[in-house]
């Protein structure tokens, strides 16, 4: 009986790690290697538009070359009406799981025609999966 309990509480316990950790899912997209063949991904599920025609999205780009970089994570503000664009944050992990790199919000520019931000900017304003901001 003890270990019933034992091995009920366990599986519960597992359980809510599981739980848990489904609310912070991602649905990343997988969008274009870059020419040093880094892969970039948007994250549909932070896809976030406000009235005055902001969006605000998550871009993940995994190195080709993991043994300096893992993985980068940044979110970007997007001003669909005046073409621009600014990175709001970023966080870069290495190669050992530990971030290696973080950088906060940063200024309004023109987005970059013939870029990876031009593709960024098409593809965020353009989908049909959108969100208010609240």
């Amino acid at each position: 009986m003890k270990i019933k309990k034992i091995f009920l509480l366990t599986a519960i316990f597992i359980m809510s790690f599981f739980i848990a950790d489904s609310a912070y899912c991602e649905d990343w997209l997988y969008f274009i290697e870059s020419g040093d063949g880094d892969r970039h991904y948007i994250d549909l599920d932070s896809i976030m538009r406000s009235p005055e025609g902001i969006v605000s999205v998550k871009r993940k780009v995994e190195s080709k070359d993991s043994s300096k970089l893992d993985y980068l994570i940044s979110e970007f503000e997007m001003d669909c009406n005046k073409v621009r664009i600014r990175k709001m944050s970023q966080k870069a992990n290495g190669p050992d799981g530990f971030i290696t790199s973080t950088m906060s919000k940063g200024e309004w520019h023109a987005v970059n025609p013939e870029g990876i931000d031009e593709l960024l900017y098409e593809l965020a304003c353009s989908l049909k999966k959108k969100r208010n901001k609240q």
